[in-house]
């Protein structure tokens, strides 16, 4: 999933799409980025990036991510969603422009 950042729109990406027969959705340019899994992957990110010593492999890397997920509470993961109502009504409230999330 990518929100149509000009990185995301460049020809060499819109022609790598259509070959693999990706289909994007459509997404105003630089909307505001209501997606949790944006959140979630910080949270993986973070508490990952302190052990990538060591890493040598994509299946080191992958083992480590696989590792890191499982340490994160399923109650933070809840919360991402269950803040979506507010942030929508935040970019309401904006009208489209960026908001504190």
């Amino acid at each position: 999933m990518h929100d149509n950042a000009r990185p995301h729109t460049a020809r060499v990406v819109r022609q790598t799409l259509a070959a693999a027969n990706i289909n994007v959705l459509p997404w105003p340019a630089q909307s505001p980025d209501l997606n949790p899994i944006e959140h979630a992957w910080d949270m993986l990110q973070r508490r990952a990036l302190p052990n990538m010593e060591g890493i040598q492999s994509q299946e080191d890397l992958f083992l480590l991510l696989q590792r890191t997920w499982a340490t994160i509470p399923q109650r933070d993961l809840d919360e991402l969603i269950l803040s979506m109502p507010n942030r929508c009504s935040c970019v309401v409230s904006v009208r489209g422009r960026n908001t504190d999330y």
